[in-house]
Protein backbone atom coordinates (compact mmCIF):
# COMPACT_ATOMS: atom_id res chain seq x y z
CA UNK A 1 0.00 0.00 0.00
CA UNK A 2 1.06 3.48 -0.64
CA UNK A 3 1.46 5.32 2.54
CA UNK A 4 0.72 9.13 0.08
CA UNK A 5 -2.72 7.66 -1.04
CA UNK A 6 -6.22 8.21 0.23
CA UNK A 7 -6.96 5.37 -1.73
CA UNK A 8 -4.55 2.68 -3.17
CA UNK A 9 -5.50 -0.48 -4.95
CA UNK A 10 -2.92 -3.21 -5.92
CA UNK A 11 -3.26 -6.29 -8.21
CA UNK A 12 -7.60 -5.94 -7.70
CA UNK A 13 -9.20 -9.02 -9.49
CA UNK A 14 -12.55 -9.89 -9.07
CA UNK A 15 -14.60 -12.92 -10.44
CA UNK A 16 -17.66 -13.13 -9.83
CA UNK A 17 -19.40 -17.33 -9.18
CA UNK A 18 -20.89 -18.27 -12.78
CA UNK A 19 -18.40 -15.69 -14.92
CA UNK A 20 -16.69 -16.93 -17.59
CA UNK A 21 -14.36 -13.84 -17.45
CA UNK A 22 -13.18 -11.58 -14.83
CA UNK A 23 -14.57 -8.37 -14.12
CA UNK A 24 -11.69 -6.57 -12.65
CA UNK A 25 -8.54 -8.19 -13.50
CA UNK A 26 -5.16 -6.60 -12.03
CA UNK A 27 -6.28 -3.41 -11.30
CA UNK A 28 -4.08 -0.77 -9.68
CA UNK A 29 -4.35 2.65 -8.98
CA UNK A 30 -3.10 5.94 -6.21
CA UNK A 31 -5.66 8.49 -5.32
CA UNK A 32 -3.68 11.18 -3.29
CA UNK A 33 -5.97 12.51 -0.20
CA UNK A 34 -8.19 15.33 -1.12
CA UNK A 35 -8.18 14.96 -4.85
CA UNK A 36 -10.81 14.48 -7.02
CA UNK A 37 -10.48 11.94 -9.66
CA UNK A 38 -13.25 9.84 -12.38
CA UNK A 39 -13.36 6.60 -13.44
CA UNK A 40 -14.37 6.07 -17.03
CA UNK A 41 -15.00 3.40 -19.31
CA UNK A 42 -17.60 1.60 -21.35
CA UNK A 43 -20.65 -0.71 -19.95
CA UNK A 44 -18.99 -3.58 -18.35
CA UNK A 45 -15.64 -3.07 -17.86
CA UNK A 46 -15.86 -2.95 -13.91
CA UNK A 47 -16.39 0.80 -12.68
CA UNK A 48 -19.15 -0.20 -10.56
CA UNK A 49 -17.28 -3.18 -9.13
CA UNK A 50 -14.58 -1.19 -7.97
CA UNK A 51 -16.63 1.56 -6.66
CA UNK A 52 -18.48 -1.71 -4.96
CA UNK A 53 -15.01 -3.44 -3.52
CA UNK A 54 -13.76 0.44 -1.97
CA UNK A 55 -16.99 1.15 -0.66
CA UNK A 56 -16.89 -2.69 1.27
CA UNK A 57 -19.98 -3.98 -0.25
CA UNK A 58 -18.07 -6.63 -2.31
CA UNK A 59 -15.05 -8.34 -1.90
CA UNK A 60 -12.18 -8.75 -4.05
CA UNK A 61 -11.15 -12.08 -5.32
CA UNK A 62 -7.59 -11.19 -4.98
CA UNK A 63 -5.55 -8.18 -4.49
CA UNK A 64 -5.45 -5.41 -2.12
CA UNK A 65 -7.68 -2.14 -0.69
CA UNK A 66 -6.16 0.25 1.05
CA UNK A 67 -7.99 3.92 2.31
CA UNK A 68 -5.47 6.15 4.60
CA UNK A 69 -2.61 3.77 4.45
CA UNK A 70 -4.83 1.42 6.28
CA UNK A 71 -5.70 -1.89 4.42
CA UNK A 72 -9.60 -2.02 4.56
CA UNK A 73 -10.21 -5.67 3.53
CA UNK A 74 -12.52 -7.34 5.83
CA UNK A 75 -13.64 -3.97 7.26
CA UNK A 76 -17.38 -3.30 6.66
CA UNK A 77 -18.74 -0.60 4.94
CA UNK A 78 -19.80 1.42 7.53
CA UNK A 79 -16.46 1.43 9.01
CA UNK A 80 -14.30 2.93 6.42
CA UNK A 81 -15.58 6.79 6.79
CA UNK A 82 -16.30 6.61 2.69
CA UNK A 83 -19.46 7.32 1.00
CA UNK A 84 -20.48 6.00 -2.81
CA UNK A 85 -22.80 7.90 -4.37
CA UNK A 86 -25.36 5.62 -6.80
CA UNK A 87 -25.99 6.51 -10.21
CA UNK A 88 -29.52 6.11 -9.84
CA UNK A 89 -30.89 8.36 -7.03
CA UNK A 90 -30.75 7.13 -3.79
CA UNK A 91 -32.85 9.39 -2.02
CA UNK A 92 -35.07 9.23 0.89
CA UNK A 93 -38.49 10.48 -0.73
CA UNK A 94 -39.56 11.24 2.92
CA UNK A 95 -37.03 13.30 3.88
CA UNK A 96 -35.72 16.58 2.59
CA UNK A 97 -32.63 17.68 1.15
CA UNK A 98 -31.22 18.44 4.27
CA UNK A 99 -32.13 15.36 6.20
CA UNK A 100 -31.02 13.04 3.13
CA UNK A 101 -27.59 15.03 3.46
CA UNK A 102 -26.91 14.53 6.97
CA UNK A 103 -28.85 10.91 7.54
CA UNK A 104 -25.62 9.20 8.28
CA UNK A 105 -23.99 11.50 10.29
CA UNK A 106 -26.71 11.71 12.38
CA UNK A 107 -26.91 7.90 12.18
CA UNK A 108 -23.25 8.18 13.49
CA UNK A 109 -24.00 10.13 16.44
CA UNK A 110 -21.30 13.50 14.79
CA UNK A 111 -22.09 16.00 16.96
CA UNK A 112 -25.10 18.41 15.83
CA UNK A 113 -22.11 21.81 15.27
CA UNK A 114 -20.35 19.51 13.08
CA UNK A 115 -23.22 18.21 11.26
CA UNK A 116 -24.43 21.50 10.66
CA UNK A 117 -20.94 22.31 9.55
CA UNK A 118 -20.26 19.56 6.76
CA UNK A 119 -23.66 20.30 5.59
CA UNK A 120 -23.12 23.92 4.58
CA UNK A 121 -20.12 22.97 3.39
CA UNK A 122 -21.43 20.31 0.85
CA UNK A 123 -24.64 22.75 0.36
CA UNK A 124 -22.27 25.19 -0.63
CA UNK A 125 -19.67 23.90 -2.84
CA UNK A 126 -22.96 22.00 -4.90
CA UNK A 127 -24.31 25.30 -5.13
CA UNK A 128 -27.62 23.93 -3.18
CA UNK A 129 -28.38 25.73 -0.51
CA UNK A 130 -32.02 27.45 -1.22
CA UNK A 131 -32.79 23.25 -1.81
CA UNK A 132 -32.31 22.02 1.21
CA UNK A 133 -35.78 22.00 2.70
CA UNK A 134 -37.30 20.50 -0.32
CA UNK A 135 -38.13 16.82 -0.83
CA UNK A 136 -36.84 14.78 -3.87
CA UNK A 137 -40.52 14.68 -5.70
CA UNK A 138 -39.96 18.78 -5.86
CA UNK A 139 -36.35 18.33 -7.95
CA UNK A 140 -35.49 17.99 -11.49
CA UNK A 141 -33.08 15.17 -12.32
CA UNK A 142 -30.21 16.63 -12.10
CA UNK A 143 -31.03 18.74 -8.90
CA UNK A 144 -31.43 14.86 -7.15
Amino acid sequence: MSQSAGVSVRQLDKLYPGADRKALAGVSLDVKPGSFFSILGPSGCGKTTLLRILAGFEQPSAGQVGIGGVDVLGTPPRARDIAMVFQDYALYPHMTVRQNITFNLLNRRVASAEVERRLSETAGMLGIERHLAKYPAQLSGGER
